[in-house]
């Protein structure tokens, strides 16, 4: 536990907490069973105030970054303890070393793409066509990912 707090957890909550659009938004990071090094889990256990999925998204971001030189293989996104969907950990160290360059439109949009279910299967599909189409099929698909990771969970909005 010792480790999961002073390797994991604590420079996620520096880096999220450092920014006060964030504050209400309670994220906790830790190695799965909190001994699995080569596994993350990014638990989000609960929303206070007017919080958007994009408010939400940023601290996923933010923790990315916090965590951009460690090396994963998988990155759970939970909701209160249960496990909902997860990424490739290569693909969650992109989002943390190309943080502070890459357009957040751009990453909004195409992280659907790159998450799992838990049995490995893409939740969702890669999108193609014209760009209007594309970007709000991708802001379609990450509303419907931010319901079923946490909004319905945490709302008690039926599924």
């Amino acid at each position: 536990m010792l480790a999961n707090e002073l390797l994991i957890n604590r420079p996620v909550k520096t880096k999220i907490q450092a920014d006060p659009r964030n504050k209400g938004i309670a994220l906790d990071a830790h190695y799965r069973s909190y001994v699995l090094p080569q596994v993350l889990v990014l638990n989000l256990t609960g929303i206070e105030g007017s919080h958007s999925p994009l408010d939400v998204f940023r601290t996923v971001l933010q923790a990315s970054q916090a965590l951009k030189d460690k090396e994963f293989k998988e990155v759970f996104l939970a909701c209160k303890g249960t496990n909902k969907f997860k990424l490739p950990g290569a693909y969650f160290k992109e989002l943390g070393t190309t943080y502070d360059s890459q357009n957040p439109l751009y990453t909004v949009r195409t992280f659907p793409a790159n998450v799992l279910n838990l049995d490995g299967t893409p939740a969702y599909g890669k999108l193609e066509g014209g760009i209007l189409g594309v970007f709000n099929a991708g802001m379609e698909q990450f509303t419907d990912l931010s319901k079923k990771w946490y909004t319905n969970e945490l709302f008690n909005n039926p599924q």
